[in-house]
């Protein structure tokens, strides 16, 4: 059975599992998965069908979710990413890192490229990116941007 035809329940501990593998552990239900999948965001975002359907994207959203879990954040109510905006980047940050290393290491290019489409986009386009954190996804852009090309080659 694929991946996306698996019960949500299912492919939240495949990817919690994955993420255990490469050192990471993560505690996050599948109650705030979907609150936090419906919850307002400032700008269009992939459906909640795309990220369960797949596991480098629901990886990336468990690790979002469990980072503002450390921070306190509660993963409760429709606004949660629009209250704790700040947080929710650096917890963007933290996912990108490790969804992009666990990506490499399967030797997923094809998903590398989407995200480093997403990557260019902020760092290019989204004025909401604290101050704080602008070079650190600048510095991750340059590090996939280099991993892409030699890829290619």
């Amino acid at each position: 059975m694929s991946f996306e035809n698996l019960p949500v329940t299912e492919r939240l501990h495949i990817c919690i599992k994955i993420l255990k593998r490469f050192g990471y552990d993560c505690n996050v239900s599948e109650k705030e998965l979907m609150t936090y999948l419906t919850a307002d965001t400032p700008y269009p975002d992939l459906s909640s069908k795309a990220i369960l359907s797949d596991d480098l994207w629901l990886i990336h959203e468990l690790i979002e979710i469990n980072e503002l879990k450390k921070m306190g954040i509660a993963i409760t109510g429709k606004d949660l990413i629009m209250k704790n905006l700040e947080k929710v980047y650096e917890a963007h940050l933290k996912a990108l890192k490790l969804e992009l290393l666990i990506a490499q290491k399967l030797g997923r290019l094809d998903h590398i490229e989407r995200s480093f489409k997403n990557l260019k986009n902020i760092v290019h386009n989204d004025p909401l990116v604290p101050s704080y954190l602008r070079s650190a996804f600048k510095d991750m852009l340059e590090k996939y941007r280099s991993a892409l090309e030699g890829a290619k080659k």
